[in-house]
């Protein structure tokens, strides 16, 4: 008997759950073991707070049981008078007009899809400052707008009045099409990157509504996404990501830490040693993983959003230099003005081609050659941030109906998409 386990019998407690056909706990168990003898006391789930969580876990899980039965039906059928005309029909582009529409709500990306799965990767701090760098510009664009937030992968449900929504992110990690804007809302197409298992979804709803994308010019975070619109005859543009218009900090003679973000422990002996004198690890993609959603459930989306908020805040009074794998660690560590080293690890590197020109993106070949300039001073790049700001702003109203100088929108996108510090 292993000595942790012999001290187990001496003196322990342990709560258990009975678990469901649903992977729902429904009876609790407290085994209490005092000098070997084993006590068992069954307990119903009275604290009302682990009820609701239940509660919503179920909901959710029946809500995404719910949208893939949807899609398969569809996939199945597509003369279904239910897919033809009632659920493609909510995604008709009829609301935008000639006349202009005044901006009164703009929707922000929360992100639900990680609930749902049981144990899972938890959730991605990149997501939810892609949220801050949107705000931080319709702030200043609107400043008296009202906000309101939406699961990113299920735009296609939205009831409420109509309002803009910028299409900055990863489309989608949804099991359905559900990432599709309805009538209630104007999309703009800025920063949107589509998950190449989507391509399809694109052309299913080509097939129903094909008039979606009229009108429209696609801002894209990569080069692959622009090639896919581009494809399919959808005027499309490198625009970058959103996350490049984070101001820029201060000079801090202070910031002495290096940061080792979502770098794997097994490239650490290929880092300088000198790196190690003062450093920090942090897991920004996939955090508090492992977890049940009942963990998620209870700590509510509110606080990742303060947790990512709060580690770029670290990040901006702390860091000498981030050494990442992450385009959101990377992205807006640049716009702060802090130097960074980027590995291209666990992608393909098209999907960092946000950054083109700007950064130079590494390979695990490179790591292992030695390839790698450990000492990269900070980008200077204001001129692009506020390209940026101003494309948002000039795409907004032309959007909305209003008259804008379509000449001076062009030369912006262009002067993103082709902006170059670097070869």
């Amino acid at each position: 008997m292993k000595l942790t386990n012999f001290f187990k019998y001496i003196f322990s407690v342990e709560n258990n759950y009975s678990i469901d056909e649903f992977g729902i706990k429904n009876n609790k168990t407290k085994l209490i073991y005092i000098m070997g003898i084993k006590i068992s006391l069954k307990q119903k789930l009275t604290s009302e707070q682990e009820i609701k969580n239940e509660l919503i876990v179920l909901k959710m899980k029946l809500e995404y049981l719910k949208q893939g039965l949807e899609y398969l039906i569809e996939r199945q059928s597509e003369q279904s008078v239910y897919t033809k005309e009632l659920y493609w029909s909510s995604c008709s582009n009829k609301l935008i007009s000639q006349q202009s529409i005044p901006v009164k709500k703009c929707l922000l990306f929360k992100y639900d899809n990680f609930f749902g799965v049981g144990k899972h990767s938890g959730p991605n701090l990149g997501d939810n400052i892609q949220t801050f760098a949107v705000k931080n510009i319709i702030d200043k664009i609107y400043p008296n707008i009202k906000y309101e937030y939406i699961d990113r992968d299920n735009l296609i449900n939205y009831n409420g009045e109509p309002a803009i929504c910028i299409m900055q992110g990863w489309f989608s990690h949804s099991q359905s099409h559900t990432f599709f804007a309805n009538k209630n809302i104007i999309p703009i197409y800025v920063g949107y990157h589509l998950e190449p298992t989507k391509e399809e979804d694109i052309l299913y709803l080509l097939k129903y509504v094909p008039d979606y994308f009229n009108n429209k010019t696609i801002g894209c975070r990569d080069t692959y996404t622009k090639q896919l619109f581009q494809n399919l005859n959808i005027p499309s543009y490198l625009s970058r990501c959103l996350t490049l218009t984070l101001p820029k900090r201060t000079q801090n003679s202070n910031a002495d830490t290096i940061y080792f973000v979502d770098v794997y422990d097994k490239y650490l002996k290929y880092i300088p040693k000198e790196f190690f004198q003062k450093y920090k690890k942090i897991t920004q993609r996939g955090c508090d993983k492992g977890f049940d959603d009942s963990y998620y459930i209870g700590t509510s989306e509110k606080y990742y959003f303060e947790k990512a908020e709060n580690l770029f805040k670290e990040y901006k009074e702390n860091a000498k230099l981030v050494i990442t794998t992450c385009l959101h660690c990377a992205a807006p560590c640049l716009a702060m003005g802090i130097p960074v080293i980027l590995f291209a690890f666990l992608d393909d590197k098209t999907r960092y081609t946000a950054l083109d020109g700007i950064l130079s993106i590494y390979t695990i070949e490179d790591l292992e050659s030695n390839n790698v300039n450990w000492y990269p001073n900070h980008i200077e790049f204001e001129d692009l941030k506020q390209a940026m700001i101003s494309n948002l702003e000039l795409t907004i109203k032309e959007q909305l109906g209003e008259k804008i100088n379509s000449e001076e929108l062009k030369q912006l996108q262009q002067k993103i998409e082709n902006y170059k510090i670097i070869n």
